[in-house]
């Protein structure tokens, strides 16, 4: 009955409780190589030197399964391909959002294009990884991030762009021992003209948490377009 009862409780402990820390995280992202690729490959010169993190050996120690973030795509964030054993990120940045027990480390690169968050949990005296977000192409502008609480938090993201179109979400995410959860998506700025329809639209949104209570006003625009 013991030996029962002590394999129930090793299958149910949090998946992060013995496994990478926030500080082993943020030295091998710090810990760059120098690669060189010059234009003209006859050149060797250090000013064609810049730094670089493989991460997918950090994805590995994570586990974290890097497979295409959209439909009909073979790429995961930052250009990286599921079964490579090298994924460069040029100049890489690791910035850290605190609040409460949670830290958080974003990764990007010199093209900030594609952001990845990796959440740490406090134990203890030490911060440990328990879970994950990304967010690719956001090419116009990085997520905004903030916190509603300590365990709630609000991500605004690009969510489409094209001729004539471009869209914004905000998501919201709860934190708790099993990981991460989206609670809610809405929209935050949405615009679409022509598209062959005879109107155009706008829809602009806000919000606000107080209380616990969540607050989301939208306005939306409707009119008859040029070829109309």
């Amino acid at each position: 009955m013991i030996r029962i009862l002590i394999a129930l409780l090793l299958l149910i402990s949090p998946a992060y409780a013995e496994q990478v820390s926030f500080q082993d995280v943020k030295a091998y992202l710090e810990n760059t190589v120098q690669l060189h690729e010059p234009e003209d490959k006859t050149i060797n010169s250090e000013a064609y030197d810049y730094p670089a993190v493989n991460i997918v050996p950090l994805w590995q120690k994570l586990g974290i399964q890097f497979e295409p973030l959209q439909d009909k795509d073979d790429t995961y964030v930052f250009g990286c391909k599921a079964g490579q054993l090298e994924c460069f990120l040029p100049y890489p940045k690791a910035d850290v959002i605190e609040n409460g027990n949670t830290k958080i480390i974003r990764i990007s690169k010199s093209i900030p294009w594609d952001y990845q968050y990796l959440f740490f949990k406090k134990i203890g005296d030490g911060y440990f990884y328990f879970d994950h977000l990304e967010f690719d192409m956001q090419k116009y502008e990085e997520p905004e991030f903030a916190f509603l609480e300590p365990g709630l938090f609000a991500i605004k993201v690009l969510s489409g762009s094209g001729t004539d179109t471009i869209s914004y979400t905000t998501k919201l995410f709860q934190i708790s021992d099993g990981g991460i959860k989206e609670l809610l998506s809405f929209v935050t700025m949405h615009e679409r003209q022509g598209w062959g329809l005879c109107f155009d639209a706008a829809i602009n949104s806000r919000y606000k948490y107080l209380k616990e209570t969540l607050t989301i006003d939208f306005d939306v625009k409707v009119k008859m377009n040029d070829n109309n």
